[in-house]
């Protein structure tokens, strides 16, 4: 668990290390990280081609933000991470005549 945790920290205290490489964690523990320690929910989710499922997880006032990848062999991996998020408007579907 401590091996994890200092992982995870470097992480997130060397972003050019987050961009290079990608650290990777049980999936229960790393929601529950996310969840404790920055408050962070997941907001938004999509299926790859390849079969991961890749989840964006941001904090209630948008001052952190993390986006995970989970392969089909359930390893779950942090693929960026960060400060200052901001949501976007869906973009509406026009009619077609």
């Amino acid at each position: 668990m401590k091996f994890l945790l200092a992982a995870f920290l470097a992480v997130f205290l060397c972003p050019n290390l987050a961009l290079a490489q990608s650290a990777c964690f049980n999936r229960t523990d790393l929601i529950k990280h996310l969840s404790g320690k920055f408050e962070e929910a997941p907001i938004a989710a999509g299926l790859a081609a390849n079969g991961s499922v890749l989840e964006l997880f941001v904090s209630p006032e948008g001052e952190t933000w993390t986006i995970i990848l989970t392969r089909p062999d359930g390893i779950t991996c942090v693929k960026a991470s960060g400060e200052s998020w901001m949501g976007m408007k869906k973009p509406k579907k026009e009619k077609v005549h």
